[in-house]
């Protein structure tokens, strides 16, 4: 074992790719408590049960799961899994591993995620636009935030990630580089977003050398986390009157795409889901609008 000097702690001493990986989260300025965790116990399984990590199968990671973590609450094992699936990614995109398991775990279902995603009717969206401020640098990003995640669908961990080299305002598109599919992916950024993103970045940004797009504005401007996008847009969407969450537009972004005719299988590829399972619950809430506009039945 060895000793973190900035914390105090004893951590065991992890493979170098393990190393690697939790250098890699840090430089995304991302907590790594919790991948310490979860690698420590994959570490140790692999290296008890002698399996190196250019072999290993699906059954050893489903081993290794219901070793460590069957005895937790599903939320708790739902937690874990998700640092382990980027860890298998992580591997996967590096050409340690020729196949991704990531897509492969799946998560316990609970009830809180039974529930349909929530989306914004019209008038909702209406409200939301018209009461956008330009008054505060913070007005301008959580401005660009907001456009990003509702016509682009994103999750605002993707949106936090977004690197100023990843904009090309010549081509009008940003590329999303980390997504939970695993596939980068150069979108188009309609007139509206682009010019949000401009705005905040002329106006708004501080000068820096830091080259994620959405920044602190305090000295020292740190790059915002997921966490941290998700409560601006949700602060900004509070401030008019609405008390739904940032996924909100991430999930108008599917409904729009389902009313546009297009398909179940393009609209998985767009909101960069690993299950088509996923991208089928957005059907049930497209029936249930019908029905809403049909026959003037509640939602």
């Amino acid at each position: 074992e060895r000793i973190d000097k900035p914390t105090g702690k004893y951590h065991p001493i992890l493979p170098e790719i393990f190393n690697r990986y939790l250098a890699y989260k840090r430089s995304l300025q991302e907590r790594i408590h919790s991948e310490r965790i979860v690698l420590t116990a994959f570490a140790r399984y692999i290296e008890t049960h002698g399996i190196r990590l250019e072999t290993i199968g699906v059954e050893d990671v489903d081993n290794m799961l219901a070793t460590s973590y069957d005895h937790l609450a599903a939320k708790s094992q739902n937690s874990y899994k998700s640092c382990l699936r980027g860890f298998l990614r992580y591997l996967y995109v590096n050409n340690v591993m020729g196949r991704n398991l990531a897509p492969l775990i799946i998560n316990r279902r609970i009830f809180a995620g039974a529930l349909l995603p929530r989306f914004l009717l019209a008038e909702s969206i209406e409200k939301l636009f018209a009461g956008l401020k330009h008054d505060t640098a913070r007005d301008l990003r959580v401005n660009a935030m907001v456009q990003l995640a509702y016509n682009l669908g994103l999750r605002p961990m993707e949106i936090s990630k977004i690197r100023l080299d990843d904009i090309s305002f010549k081509a009008f598109e940003v590329t999303i580089r980390d997504r939970k599919n695993c596939i980068p992916a150069a979108m188009p950024l309609p007139v509206t977003a682009i010019k949000a993103v401009a705005v905040y970045i002329v106006g708004a940004r501080p000068k820096t050398e830091q080259r994620r797009l959405f920044v602190s504005l305090k000295p020292g401007y740190k790059p915002l986390t997921g966490n941290h996008v998700a409560k601006e847009i949700s602060w900004c969407m509070k401030r008019v009157g609405l008390s739904e969450s940032a996924y909100a537009l991430r999930h108008t972004y599917a409904q729009r795409l389902l009313e546009k005719g297009v398909s179940i299988f393009e609209i998985k590829e767009l909101m960069g889901h690993e299950h088509i399972q996923t991208t089928q619950r957005y059907l049930h809430i497209h029936i249930k609008l019908m029905r809403k506009v049909l026959f003037d039945e509640e939602i």
